[in-house]
C-alpha cells in the first residue's frame, strides 16, 4: 500500500487516497463542530463533507472517520445505526445520521458489543461523563468486512479521548 494523494481541505477535514489491493481506500477524517457552534455552523460543516464525498470515486472504499461530536445512542436505526451504541440520540447525532442516510454509510462502532469501557470514545474531566462521540463510517454494503471494532483505553496522550480500532477483513 502506498498514498496516492491526499486534499487538506480545512482544518476540519483531510481526504487521503491510498492504494490498495483489490480497491483503492478513500479515507475522510472528521472533526465535526462541538455543542458550542451554532446549527448554522454543523450545516456549514456538513456541506462542506458533502463538496469532499464529490472526490470520492465509485470504485474507491470510502472511510469516514473522526470525531463527530454527536450521540447516535443504542436504538438500531435501519442499517445505519447498530443497537450496541452508548447512550441516546441527541440533535446531532440525528443530523449525523440523515447524512449516512443520504450517502448509504453505516456507523460501524455501534454494531459491536462490548462493554462500556470499549464503546466511550470520550470522558469528560474528572470522569463525571462518558459518551460515544467518535465514529467510523463506511458504505453499508461493506458492513460485514468490518470483523470488530472497539476502543482500547490508554492509547492516547490526551486522557479526555480514547481510540478507535476497527479491524478489517
Amino acid at each position: 500500500m502506498h498514498m496516492l494523494g491526499y486534499l487538506p481541505v480545512s482544518k476540519r477535514n483531510i481526504l487521503i487516497k491510498i492504494h490498495a489491493t483489490p480497491f483503492n481506500l478513500a479515507i475522510l477524517q472528521t472533526y465535526a463542530p462541538t455543542s458550542d457552534y451554532s446549527d448554522e455552523d454543523v450545516d456549514k460543516y456538513y456541506e462542506e463533507v458533502k463538496d469532499v464525498l464529490k472526490e470520492v470515486k465509485s470504485s474507491e472504499v470510502l472511510i469516514v472517520m473522526g470525531d463527530m461530536n454527536a450521540k447516535v445512542g443504542n436504538q438500531k436505526l435501519e442499517n445505519i445505526v447498530g443497537q450496541h451504541g452508548l447512550g441516546k440520540t441527541n440533535d446531532r447525532g440525528v443530523k449525523l445520521t440523515q447524512f449516512c442516510s443520504e450517502y448509504d454509510l453505516c456507523i460501524i462502532n455501534t454494531f459491536f458489543q462490548h462493554p462500556p469501557r470499549r464503546t466511550y470514545t470520550w470522558k469528560s474531566p474528572g470522569d463525571r461523563r462518558r459518551n460515544q462521540i467518535d465514529c467510523i463510517m463506511i458504505k453499508q454494503r461493506l458492513k460485514n468486512s468490518v470483523k470488530q471494532c472497539k476502543t482500547y483505553p490508554g492509547q492516547t496522550s490526551n486522557q479526555t479521548m480514547r481510540l478507535l480500532w476497527p479491524k478489517f477483513k
